[in-house]
């Protein structure tokens, strides 16, 4: 292992001298691991700040009314006078650095957090997986301390962000490659590359342990997997098409709610005002389930409360495009993983398996049709559930993959 950190001499934050192989493969993984420390507590303290917040917020629900038309207008303050070409979700705006070769604005972790925070507490609708992503690759970039743009910081940071929320290393390191990669993974992977990514996710998601401020999906329990059962193995097939098509309708919804804010609403400031009113609106529409990042009406979800689950995906993913396009900060992949859930207890209901169980599974398949990265979100069911998920999750990911594969949730809207 040390051979694929000695590779290169870093400089910056902690240099590596002229030494032997292995000293100098010693010395990157050292960095790596404070790098990775680093950027899991940095967002540790963004996850506790976003709790205290809802929570503040949560006692006075009305008080959203004022609050968001006014974090709207900030952040699109923001980005037009102060801060330009910093629209998009995170994940959006890392594959924007990675395709121009663009460093990072400075104190950009700092922006992603202020917005990301203003945007969410105030009630906008979206996750916080893709802002996470984004400000580990800032702050893992500006602590490297290298001027020109490195795509191995913004990879690396990008998989720790990603680990620090979801809990999963080796899914993460896999989600960044596949997701910001320049080709598909089975034509672009490299083993030096995901061996740091996955060493700084690691650490990254160690530190979120520490401070246990992050809810991570591995620590609950759900129901076990059949094992050697035909015919659920039969209905993971089916389902794979099922989350597929769910995936493709997500995509869709989210890119053409984005487009009509910006089709109607030619003034940014209008716009935010105008995306106010609709998330509200939408509030009161869907009873009280949009705003925020839904993590509380995710957890009834996965305990088998089925109610009207997919017209609350559809609710959730209406917000998410609204939020973004006003001008908020949001991630996509908690919306995603959301609806992805609202299907899986919707078939988990049909067919009679465990709702909990397909209410993981279904929000990770979702998510591997709708980013096209079945392979990162095989790897994250097997490290929630263990090597039983294997088949399964290879044949919802891959099915649903093969589905949505025409339609990409982190499509650069700058190229449309």
């Amino acid at each position: 292992m040390v051979y694929f950190f000695s590779f290169r001499k870093k400089e910056g934050f902690f240099p590596v001298p002229e030494k032997p192989l292995f000293l100098r493969g010693m010395a990157e993984m050292f960095r790596l691991a404070l790098l990775g420390i680093l950027v899991g507590g940095g967002v540790s303290f963004f996850v506790g700040l976003l709790g205290a917040g809802e929570i503040r917020v949560a006692e006075v629900p009305r008080i959203r009314m004022l609050l968001l038309p006014g974090a709207l207008l900030f952040c699109t303050l923001l980005e037009e006078r102060f801060f330009p070409g910093i629209a998009g979700h995170g994940m959006e705006s890392l594959r924007r650095l990675s395709d121009n070769n663009k460093a990072f604005p400075p104190f950009a972790w700092l922006l992603k957090m202020v917005r990301t925070l203003v945007t969410l507490i105030s009630g906008g609708s979206g996750g916080i997986v893709g802002p996470s992503a984004y400000m580990g690759g800032a702050l893992f970039s500006a602590a490297s301390s290298e001027k020109a743009f490195s795509r191995e910081n913004l990879f690396c940071g990008a998989a720790g962000g990603v680990a620090a929320i979801l809990g999963t290393p080796f899914g993460a390191a896999l989600f960044v490659m596949e997701s910001l990669g320049e080709k598909p993974l089975y034509r672009s992977f490299s083993l030096e590359r995901f061996c740091r990514c996955f060493w700084c996710s690691f650490w990254s998601w160690k530190c979120t342990l520490w401070f246990s401020l992050v809810p991570h999906p591995h620590l609950n329990q759900f129901s076990p997997i059949p094992e050697k059962a035909p015919l659920f193995l039969l209905l993971c097939l089916g389902g794979g098409v099922f989350f597929g098509v769910l995936a493709v309708c997500h995509v869709l919804l989210l890119r053409h709610a984005r487009r009509g804010m910006r089709l109607f609403w030619k003034n940014p400031y209008l716009r935010a005002l105008a995306g106010a009113g609709l998330i509200l609106s939408l509030h009161f529409l869907s009873e009280g389930h949009v705003c925020g990042t839904g993590q509380e009406d995710l957890g009834l979800y996965f305990h088998g409360q089925e109610g009207d689950a997919l017209l609350r995906g559809f609710w959730k993913s209406l917000a998410t495009g609204i939020t973004v396009g006003a001008g908020g900060s949001a991630g996509m992949v908690g919306p995603t993983f959301f609806v992805g859930a609202m299907g899986g207890i919707f078939f988990a209901h049909l067919t009679g398996f465990p709702a909990d169980l397909f209410a993981l599974f279904g929000a990770a398949a979702v998510l591997g049709g709708a980013a096209n990265t079945p392979v990162a979100c095989t790897i994250f069911l097997v490290e929630i559930c263990g090597f039983s998920a294997l088949l399964p999750a290879m044949l919802l990911c891959g099915v649903a993959y093969l589905v949505g594969r025409r339609w990409n949730l982190f499509y650069r809207e700058d190229t449309e």
